[in-house]
Formats: structure tokens, C-alpha cells, sequence
């Protein structure tokens, strides 16, 4: 039996995202994680959509907002997009949540603060039972 992450991931770019730029965001976000991608995940932005959106490969990844910031850094704001939102995660431990937000490109990622239960409260009914 593996290590289970729940997240919730709002995350909105502005203005909305061209195909040509998504296409090469969704590309680039893979490459930077070759040889080093330990997360087993990627962030994405579907077609048609405005938001990132982290996808998980394996079934238990831990979302990585570093390369989330560099991704912002060296694409999106040269090309003149901006983000802001939150992705919020739990996983099978209770002592193992915390949050990436997202303010105007500006990336703070926040391990174990900003509540457990405050994630349990306002996404139970997307990630099921909060409590391992």
C-alpha cells in the first residue's frame, strides 16, 4: 500500500492562456523535471482551461512548488501572464499538509501551517475522508 496526497489546486492565470503558450508551459514543466523528479508529478494547464492544475502521475505525489515558481519565472511572466491562487494539500499523515499561494507570481510555499482542518473543511467532499 503506497503514500496517499490529497491537493487542491486553484490556481488562475491572467489573461487567458494562448494554445501555443499552454503547449509549451505543459512541455516545458515536464522537461524541467527530468532526472530529478522525485514528485512524481507535473503541473499542467488543460486545454481550453485558465488555471494550473497539478497532475499526478503516480497516484502519490507530492506537489512541488518550487518548480512551480520557476515555471511563473521563466515563462509565464515573459510572456506577460499573471498568476494567483493557492494549492493546498494533506497527506496520509496528519502532521503532513501545508499550501503553495500564489499572489501576483509571487510563490510562498507554506509547509504545515494554514490548518489541516481548514483543508479538511473546505475540500472534504473533493478528497473524501480527511482523517488517515
Amino acid at each position: 500500500m503506497g503514500y496517499y496526497v490529497s491537493a487542491c489546486v486553484e490556481l488562475k492565470i491572467e489573461p487567458s492562456i494562448c494554445e501555443g503558450h499552454r503547449r509549451l508551459f505543459n512541455h516545458f514543466s515536464t522537461k524541467i523535471l527530468d532526472g530529478q523528479n522525485d514528485y512524481g508529478g507535473h503541473w499542467h494547464i488543460e486545454e481550453g482551461k485558465t488555471e494550473i492544475d497539478w497532475e499526478d502521475d503516480i497516484g502519490k505525489s507530492r506537489i512541488d512548488g518550487e518548480v512551480l515558481g520557476a515555471l511563473i519565472k521563466q515563462y509565464l511572466i515573459l510572456w506577460g501572464y499573471v498568476v494567483n491562487g493557492e494549492a493546498q494539500w494533506h497527506g496520509d499523515s496528519e502532521s503532513d499538509y501545508g499550501s503553495i499561494v500564489v499572489n501576483n507570481n509571487h510563490v510562498q510555499i507554506r509547509p504545515g501551517i494554514d490548518g489541516y482542518d481548514l483543508y479538511c473543511e473546505r475540500y472534504k467532499k473533493r478528497a473524501g475522508s480527511c482523517k488517515p
